[in-house]
């Protein structure tokens, strides 16, 4: 397998990785009976308060609520984020299956446009009101992989395009 496919696939499969690991993390504290404290001063925390840390996963809001069916219950936000972990191994598959023509460029475009959104909605699905977790550095760390992959294949088939070009006589 070519070292632009093998990175490809390497950052595909960490991002799916990540899906396991924490996005997110919150601390909270809360008294001897179990009573969410809420200080604005949080210097002194009363002697019996206990910090309490609760983390974020992906997967986890992604279930149905009562009465209601899986797709109209989800949050639209859970699934976007979802969508920024899985759709590298999409473009993979499609580009196994059509690598040359009007479809390959169509995903080569979009991962252009794909890497740095799934940054931006992982990042914001990690950071708003919590704190990072070990998932969203992982996740990040990944979708780089992915980057360098798809830079460098992109650049193997320009310089092919360009090649092809000058022998057949085309280029100035």
């Amino acid at each position: 397998m070519p070292v632009d496919r093998t990175l490809k696939v390497l950052g595909a499969l960490l991002l799916l990785v990540a899906l396991a690991l924490p996005l997110s993390t919150c601390t909270h504290h809360v008294d001897a009976q179990g009573k969410s404290l809420d200080l604005v001063s949080r210097d002194k925390w009363p002697e019996d308060a206990q910090e309490v840390v609760s983390y974020g996963y992906v997967l986890s809001g992604l279930y149905p609520l009562e009465g209601q069916d899986f797709w109209t219950s989800v949050q639209a936000i859970n699934l976007t984020v979802l969508l920024a972990f899985i759709w590298p191994v999409l473009a993979l598959v499609v580009l196994h299956q059509k690598p040359l023509g009007p479809v390959a460029i169509a995903v080569r475009v979009l991962e252009v446009i794909l890497v740095p959104a799934s940054i931006g909605l992982i990042d914001f699905g990690a950071s708003f009101l919590t704190t990072r977790a070990i998932g969203a550095y992982w996740a990040y760390c990944a979708l780089g992989v992915y980057a360098i992959g798809a830079i460098w294949s992109d650049v193997t088939l320009y310089r092919g395009w360009r090649m092809q070009r000058r022998t057949s006589g085309l280029a100035g």
